[in-house]
């Protein structure tokens, strides 16, 4: 269901739909839309499969509009993570094995694994060992998700240090 309060009767006057547009336009997707629109979708393949995609609408666009590119290509071996939950120019796309930056209502659509990253998956690739949290004692997703995205990612912590502590290797090494 739309928020943008824009769209009309026709849907037409739809914010992210114009967004869409634009972002489809300007990225040179619209020729490789035209080309697919009689062929089955990344999703339905994926769900004839027997997997599951995302049940929000804009979420199911946006995973199928990526899917073709060729920075994802091929889909076994690819490390493209999408962040779904952005509106599709400022949604960032990921190829190279990094993260964008989480927030507590980020979910990333990887495609290698074919599903949105889960709480557990996103701590893990933050490097953060799990292994003596026991998420049976009242911690719920939503809980956990809002910790993490308020926690500092390890790597980004060690950059950190390492610019902090830069004037004085400076001085060591002369």
């Amino acid at each position: 269901m739309c928020k943008c309060h824009n769209c009309g009767e026709d849907g037409l006057g739809c914010s992210w739909r114009r967004l869409l547009a634009t972002s489809v336009r300007e990225s040179g997707l619209a020729d490789a839309v035209s080309r697919k629109s009689s062929t089955l979708t990344y999703l339905q393949v994926l769900e004839m499969q027997g997997r599951r995609g995302p049940d929000n609408p804009r979420m199911r666009i946006l995973v199928n509009l990526v899917a073709p590119k060729v920075e994802v290509q091929p889909l076994n071996d690819t490390l493209m993570v999408a962040d779904l939950s952005q509106n599709p120019p400022y949604g960032s796309l990921h190829g190279e094995g990094d993260l964008p930056t989480l927030t507590t209502s980020s979910h990333l659509w990887c495609f290698q694994i074919g599903e949105v990253l889960s709480v557990h998956h996103l701590a893990i690739l933050m490097g953060l060992d799990l292994s003596a949290v026991a998420f049976d004692q009242g911690m719920t997703e939503t809980w956990f998700r809002q910790r993490l995205g308020l926690a500092l990612h390890i790597g980004n912590f060690g950059l950190v240090l390492l610019a902090a502590w830069s004037p004085a290797l400076t001085q060591c090494m002369s």
